[in-house]
């Protein structure tokens, strides 16, 4: 909109300096009514007990692992779904490309490409299998390292007992 170099229309500059201090204004607001160290929002108090779903460390291990686990699940169906659509018509791709062919024949033999494909695609799911399970078991040094394992190894809970409950989920997972 600016149009440089013919018929120049500085006017749209203007638009961003009101931007800019409209939100400037707006952030001075909220920095004068703000407590150091707090957020804008108030802090809000939990409850006094855990709900059932968090009263062990598998219960707790679910919750933090499902949303990773949903994610990986969605995308290893989308990958399936075009892996089973693509496979359909694996035969007429190959027969536009010999090296495409050949490197099909070394991966999984001759008998049917189509085969082939599948075990080379089956294959590589295998491969971000074996990454959500790796994902999964950093997911304990991630909760050592930012001090959120502390206040449950401080219950009646052993560090056996809250390591095997996430190394479940990088188990079964996959």
């Amino acid at each position: 909109r600016v149009r440089p170099y013919a018929g120049e229309q500085w006017w749209v500059f203007g638009l961003l300096a009101a931007l800019l201090v409209v939100l400037v204004a707006a952030a001075a607001m909220l920095q004068a009514h703000r407590d150091l160290g707090a957020g804008i929002l108030p802090a809000r108090l939990g409850r006094a007990s855990a709900s059932p779903r968090l009263r062990s460390p598998v219960a707790l291990a679910w919750r933090l692992h499902r949303g990773l686990l949903y994610g990986w699940v969605a995308g290893f169906a989308v990958i399936g779904a075009i892996t089973g659509a693509a496979s359909r018509s694996v035969d007429s791709l190959v027969e536009g490309s010999p090296q495409l062919r050949d490197y099909l024949e070394r991966l999984g033999g001759t008998a049917s490409l189509t085969d082939a494909y599948l075990a080379t695609s089956v294959g590589m799911v295998a491969l971000a299998a074996g990454a959500y399970a790796i994902q999964a078991t950093l997911r304990l040094r991630a909760e050592e390292t930012s001090l959120r394992a502390e206040p449950v190894l401080a219950t009646a809970v052993s560090r056996w007992r809250w390591m095997t409950s996430h190394l479940v989920f990088a188990a079964v997972g996959p």
